[in-house]
């Protein structure tokens, strides 16, 4: 290829072709066990701002997203993402 040029890749036929491997209800019963709270990353850091002296709400639902830890006198928020 000379100096320049683009190479054009082509894409595959269909980008939904994954097929799953477990029926319906496998699924849900899969999906359904993932935690949204109180998940490890979660527990560590809030064991680790609470040693720090950081008090915080959890869970507020009155919040959009309802974000993991609410930090009221900093009108901070704090958001976990992980442990799927």
């Amino acid at each position: 290829m000379a100096y320049g040029q683009t190479e054009t890749i082509s894409q595959p036929e269909s980008r939904n072709a994954m097929t799953d491997i477990v029926d319906k209800a496998t699924r849900f019963r899969i999906i359904a066990a993932i935690r949204g709270k109180d998940t490890k990353p979660e527990l560590v850091l809030r064991r680790a701002l609470h040693a720090r002296g950081f008090r915080y709400r959890l869970h507020r639902k009155e919040l959009p997203g309802k974000p993991d830890l609410v930090f009221p006198k900093h009108r901070a928020i704090w958001l976990v993402h992980g442990c799927f």
